[in-house]
């Protein structure tokens, strides 16, 4: 419950990372997808896309034992699980194929998707993935990633990794800005800096006239 989705979108980074290295056809035919397809059921732990209340609950006891990260595993193979409902639509229809991942196929075949999710773990920890350097020290998918030092934790410990997140993401909004104001005046700033350093040469050369002399010189017999 951060201020902003940022967090969660970083960890749906994740999920291309983990197609890439268990099926790189199907990681290149959605290549022009973004993960975002994959939001819903990571956040809520898939409880507003599985109505059956046997399959919730085993589900529930599956992740609430695992890693956090192992929601997105779960993803990674229910998208491999429609390898050839996806291959039939274009790779070049990313709204078509955004549609379909959007949904659980049915029937949904829960204790292979389980069976699955965890051989790609098993294959694919997250620490060999790209995406996991831009994964938060303070998130939970790093902070409860080991189940005796999770079982350790208290309350307070839970609120300082809230707020270092929360001071984290203040930090990248106010480099962000900072960074789209120096390309929006990245003319400015550069015709700035550059009379910035005609003025230091003007110094210069008037404490040091030997370095004009010299300079002038040099040119002088490069160029006969």
């Amino acid at each position: 419950m951060l201020p902003t989705l940022a967090p969660a979108v970083s960890q749906l980074r994740l999920l291309p990372d983990i197609l890439r290295a268990a099926d790189p056809q199907l990681w290149r035919h959605l290549s022009s997808t973004e993960p975002f397809f994959a939001l819903s059921g990571t956040l809520t732990m898939y409880a507003h896309d599985i109505t059956t209340l046997g399959d919730i609950s085993r589900l529930f006891d599956v992740l609430l034992a695992r890693e956090p990260v192992f929601s997105v595993y779960m993803f990674a193979a229910i998208v491999r699980s429609r390898r050839a409902e996806l291959f039939e639509t274009p790779r070049d229809e990313p709204e078509m194929l955004h549609s379909i991942l959007c949904k659980l196929p049915r029937p949904l075949d829960l204790e292979a998707l389980i069976a699955a999710a965890r051989a790609l773990h098993a294959a694919y920890p997250p620490e060999r993935l790209a995406a996991w350097r831009g994964i938060s020290r303070a998130s939970v998918l790093r902070t409860a990633s080991d189940a005796a030092a999770c079982a350790a934790q208290t309350m307070e410990d839970g609120e300082v990794f809230f707020w270092r997140q929360v001071a984290e993401l203040r930090w990248l909004e106010r480099y962000d800005k900072a960074r789209k104001l120096l390309w929006r005046y990245r003319y400015s700033v550069r015709n700035a800096g550059l009379a910035v350093l005609i003025g230091l040469a003007a110094v210069l050369l008037r404490r040091y006239p030997w370095v004009w002399q010299n300079t002038v010189s040099v040119l002088r017999r490069w160029l006969r």
